[in-house]
């Protein structure tokens, strides 16, 4: 414990009540209380800027969690700074006890918070007013205490008089007689309040973060819907929820896309061609039904190729035109399953996609599906026929034609209800693509044009007017 260190609410009543008294400037003292810092009142003045402006960040897009993390820290910094300010200010000006020196004609007393520290004037060993700064400066053995003088006039009196009333000082200040360990100041209590207190801030500025990120999914909860309420489809709904899972308007979500669920057979039958295949529009009719109830709303596609090519047709091509035809690894690559599989994938999306857009249906290439899961299974088979096709490479500045094999692609759709019932079967022989002539390609373009995905992709273009009519979507 040290001698000249005491608790200010431990110390008699009388003595408090002193010592506050000795706070106002008198004939016999000299009082020096700083004013508040002007970088505390900037710290006030930013935490309350950082408020505003967060606020009316809330009404704005949904933040991204990084966004939050940003509002957060900058909370952090701010808000904390603020808070302290704010308390130095009302303790400036309220507190019983001001934070400040006090010299005596015996004694000099330093105040802060509830710390209060003495000397008796004989321990003093010089005092220095710098009055180009406003600074008095006094030294206790090795130790210099810097003190703001607010009023330099009682900084210069205080100068004058100092030796005199060194010299007559005591050797034992008034305080000294009251330091004893039930009045000791302990500096654990300070150190637990300012951790407690800076929990409390802490805890303050993610409360505030929080209520803001709170403000911001309200408004952006309110401006999505707003925007979408009106949609037609089960993605403009899906959309909102996707944003906001326990929205307010979540329920009315719900029920605006069983609507659009419920009506998705009945708009499709209206739409429906007169040409169409009545057991065709019957199976996809039952197959939106059931594939809306799936909470991923989607349609399995397994997709089977099968190559019966035979090399000797094209030899025999080659014998009877005298044309340097390509094999089927030109027209029709084993390397290109994938891009096969793709392009049928997509066309089917679009031919049943006057169907399924109100519902936002998705068809996925798998094969494996879930059970009891809606499917659409194609196989199809390329067969060698005699027939090929003339292809013109453009590279390097010259042009060469290339003559590569065509094949007839055999296709075979069905559709199966979710208990992997044939709810529709059908069948359809591409035999001659309309590719016609294939102009001229760029080799440049070779990524997207190479004959066997132009070739493949004119058949699935067949493929799919082919059931765009058995459907009912073309004539």
């Amino acid at each position: 414990m040290s001698d000249n260190l005491l608790a200010f609410d431990k110390l008699p009543a009388e003595v408090q009540a002193k010592l506050i008294e000795w706070q106002t400037p008198g004939d016999d003292r000299f009082v020096f209380v700083p004013r508040l810092p002007v970088y505390f009142w900037l710290a006030i003045a930013a935490g309350l800027g950082w408020c505003v402006y967060l606020f009316v960040s809330t009404e704005n897009y949904l933040w991204e969690t990084w966004q939050y993390g940003l509002f957060l820290a900058g909370s952090l910094v701010f808000i904390p700074l603020a808070l302290f300010a704010v308390y130095q200010a009302v303790a400036a000006k309220f507190a019983r006890l001001k934070n400040g020196y006090v010299f005596t004609r015996g004694e000099c007393i330093k105040t802060d918070g509830n710390r209060v520290e003495f000397w008796s004037l004989k321990e003093l060993e010089g005092f220095q007013f710098r009055e180009d700064i406003k600074i008095i400066e006094i030294w206790i053995g090795d130790r210099l205490e810097k003190i703001k003088a607010e009023s330099a006039s009682d900084a210069a009196a205080l100068e004058r008089v100092f030796v005199e009333w060194r010299n007559a000082a005591p050797e034992k200040s008034f305080l000294s007689a009251l330091a004893k360990p039930e009045t000791a100041y302990s500096g654990s209590l300070k150190l637990a309040a300012t951790a407690g207190a800076a929990v409390a801030l802490v805890a303050v500025s993610f409360g505030v973060s929080f209520a803001a990120k709170t403000m911001n999914r309200d408004y952006d909860d309110a401006r999505t819907w707003k925007r979408l309420e009106n949609g037609t489809t089960v993605a403009d709904f899906e959309e909102y929820k996707q944003r906001h899972p326990a929205g307010r308007f979540a329920a009315e979500a719900d029920r605006k896309m069983a609507e659009i669920f419920g009506k998705l057979k009945d708009e499709y039958a209206k739409k429906v061609k007169p040409a169409a295949d009545p057991s065709a529009v019957d199976a996809l009719s039952q197959l939106l039904e059931t594939a809306g109830k799936i909470p991923n709303r989607t349609i399995y596609v397994r997709i089977n190729e099968t190559r019966e090519l035979d090399d000797a047709v094209v030899k025999k091509m080659k014998q009877v035109t005298g044309f340097p035809i390509s094999n089927y690894d030109y027209s029709i690559p084993a390397t290109e399953v994938a891009f096969r599989k793709d392009k049928l994938l997509q066309d089917l999306g679009m031919v049943f996609l006057p169907a399924t857009r109100s519902g936002s249906m998705n068809f996925e290439l798998t094969d494996d599906p879930p059970a009891n899961c809606a499917t659409i299974d194609v196989k199809y088979f390329a067969r060698s026929v005699e027939n090929f096709y003339r292809y013109n490479w453009y590279s390097n500045g010259s042009i060469t034609t290339f003559y590569n094999p065509a094949a007839k692609f055999e296709f075979e759709l069905t559709l199966k209800s979710p208990d992997a019932r044939e709810l529709y079967k059908t069948s359809y022989v591409s035999l001659f693509s309309n590719l016609g002539s294939t102009g001229l390609v760029d080799s440049r373009d070779a990524a997207n044009y190479s004959f066997d995905k132009m070739y493949f992709s004119s058949v699935s273009d067949d493929f799919s007017k082919y059931l765009g009519r058995q459907f009912g979507f073309i004539e």
